[in-house]
């Protein structure tokens, strides 16, 4: 499954060059190394996240940085 996921991949790529990958959000199944790596490589250096977890930072268009949880907050809102 995986090797199909990155043939695919290599596929749109290759399909659209003027479309920037940034991020790719994969489920568990997708998460080893390898796949991760791969993916990366493929993508030009996309960022691959295949699970959440809340203490992760993310960053936006300003470059400020917040974890997951008070990124996604009801409070923020």
């Amino acid at each position: 499954m995986q090797s199909l996921t990155l043939v695919m991949l290599q596929e749109f790529v290759d399909s659209f060059p003027n479309i920037t990958i940034k991020a790719i959000l994969a489920d568990a199944l997708y998460g080893t190394g390898d796949f991760m790596d791969k993916a990366a490589e493929i993508t030009g250096g996309a960022q691959v996240v295949s699970q959440l977890r809340s203490n992760q930072k993310v960053s936006n268009r300003n470059h400020s940085e917040a974890t997951l949880k008070a990124y996604f907050s009801p409070e923020r809102r």
